[in-house]
């Protein structure tokens, strides 16, 4: 009979807990607690046996509605030990999304952090803290059990933003998740045992919980948890404890290049910015080359466990702007609307990928990913947009982000978030929510007006793509992953509708 193939996250963590059973695993960062290898695996040992005896077996789902906590990855693995399920989700969505969401995946048992425990939400569900977990942990025995290997049983059931603004369910398995880190191990070239990884994205989103966080984790090396985005305090803990990787999205780059004053923090160990979640321009990247960094631009989904295209420090300066080519065990394909392969420069198509870390319903293993993008003449791929936020304005199609690079250019201006308003006469039109750099910050009114913006970029920007709307705010409205929210920005614009 042959061997099955193994995928289970706590084979490798028991190992790492015999030959490095000292080196520090776990690090929570608002406190200072740390775990070492050793801890982590005795801990893992002892939530499954806590879990046993809230009843949580095979195939069960636990949901985890709390900020992010050392805890998840030990909650994560203790979980795969006895074939049940993580569910990670945010607890700053509402109570009546959460309800919807418990709904449709009816967990066993929800882990919250205490803070959000009396929530009417929780009401209809089996309910414990992580506190609660802490105190039952020292009076039970470890689970002391066989690693059963790991395959296609689900391992972690991951919401993605719909294009309808509510969360759908990915169900990823441990094979899954497992391609999905060989595949960053490979792109980003780094050994997990001996790398310091910081977590400033949501657990609750994959960049998270397993954009080289959990491959570190299971594997010895350390990482250092965050609960809230502070980038100050992040900034300084770069330096006090080292962190060579970290995840962000573009939104949090602004925030750490306008708080680098302020923390005055040496941030050179972090040698791998992982940059992702929306698309990196030109002009963020310039400023953080400017301060010394090297981003790696990833392009992902939930459904391809994080990894899709990647372009690394190196091929950027040949191919500026572009998201990259395809992780070494994924496949990418662009095609038109009728399907049929496009190949030429240039030329606007839909993004497909499939490999064996991808989430598809398809037989024949493509994903159609909702992106738009095109070649450059090196076979790079650059996005364009995504196709449900294309906007339509008297026929011409503009892509958000174009207008956003433009916009960014403007020294006032620190960041951007461009979307269609619905208008009578022109189906949509093009409106900016700004963000003014820090030092125009104190005085609203010296600002540009929109007809300033229109004039400024008018050497970028077509005329139909030039801006009809803008609103400054104090800051972007984000989902719960830290994205910037083109839902909620509508209400900004309700009274032009």
């Amino acid at each position: 009979m042959p061997l099955m193939p193994d995928y289970a996250p706590a084979r490798p963590l028991f190992h790492a807990a015999l030959q490095h059973p000292h080196r520090i695993s776990l690090i929570e960062a608002c406190s200072g607690r740390t775990w070492t290898v050793s801890q982590a695996w005795e801990s893992v040992c002892r939530m499954s046996a806590v879990f046993l005896s809230h009843g949580v077996k095979a195939s069960d789902r636990v949901a985890i509605v709390a900020v992010n906590n050392p805890r998840h990855f030990i909650a994560h693995v203790a979980l795969s030990l006895l074939g049940a399920v993580t569910v990670p989700l945010s607890p700053r969505l509402p109570d009546a999304q959460l309800e919807v969401l418990f709904t449709d995946c009816r967990p066993h048992l929800v882990i919250t952090d205490g803070q959000s425990q009396s929530r009417a939400c929780f009401s209809a569900w089996p309910t414990v803290t992580w506190d609660e977990l802490d105190q039952a942990l020292s009076g039970v025995q470890p689970w002391a059990g066989t690693i059963t290997p790991r395959d296609h049983e689900i391992a972690a059931i991951v919401y993605t933003s719909g294009s309808t603004g509510l969360p759908r369910p990915i169900s990823l398995t441990h094979a899954h998740l497992w391609w999905a880190s060989v595949n960053f191990r490979d792109g980003f070239e780094y050994s997990p045992g001996i790398n310091v990884v910081g977590v400033c994205a949501p657990l609750s989103h994959i960049g998270g919980f397993n954009g080289t966080s959990m491959d570190v984790f299971t594997h010895g090396g350390t990482v250092v948890v965050f609960d809230s985005f502070n980038p100050v305090f992040i900034l300084r803990a770069i330096e006090r404890y080292e962190i060579s990787m970290m995840f962000a999205v573009p939104a949090m780059c602004h925030a750490f290049l306008s708080a680098r004053e302020e923390a005055a923090a040496d941030i050179s160990s972090w040698t791998r910015p992982l940059i992702g979640g929306e698309r990196m321009s030109t002009h963020l990247a310039k400023r953080l080359h400017e301060w010394g960094l090297r981003p790696i631009h990833v392009w992902g989904m939930t459904e391809t466990g994080g990894a899709g295209l990647m372009c690394s420090p190196d091929a950027q300066s040949a191919h500026p702007g572009a998201i990259g080519r395809p992780f070494p065990y994924v496949e990418e394909r662009v095609v038109d609307d009728e399907g049929s392969p496009i190949h030429s420069p240039h030329v606007l198509g839909h993004l497909h990928v499939r490999g064996p870390g991808v989430v598809t319903s398809r037989a024949d293993g493509w994903l159609d990913t909702g992106d738009m993008v095109h070649y450059d003449e090196g076979g790079f791929i650059h996005f364009v947009s995504r196709l449900s936020r294309l906007i339509n304005t008297g026929g011409e199609l503009v892509a958000p982000g174009v207008v956003e690079d433009a916009v960014r250019t403007l020294d006032s201006v620190a960041d951007v978030l461009v979307l269609g308003i619905p208008n009578e006469r022109w189906g949509q039109v093009v409106a900016a929510l700004v963000v003014p750099d820090p030092a125009y910050a104190s005085n609203m009114q010296g600002l540009p007006s929109l007809q300033q913006i229109q004039q400024f970029t008018r050497d970028f920007l077509a005329p139909w793509q030039q801006p009809r709307l803008i609103r400054w705010v104090e800051s972007l409205p984000t989902t719960s992953t830290g994205k910037p929210d083109p839902h909620a920005a509508r209400a900004y614009f309700d009274s032009a509708q």
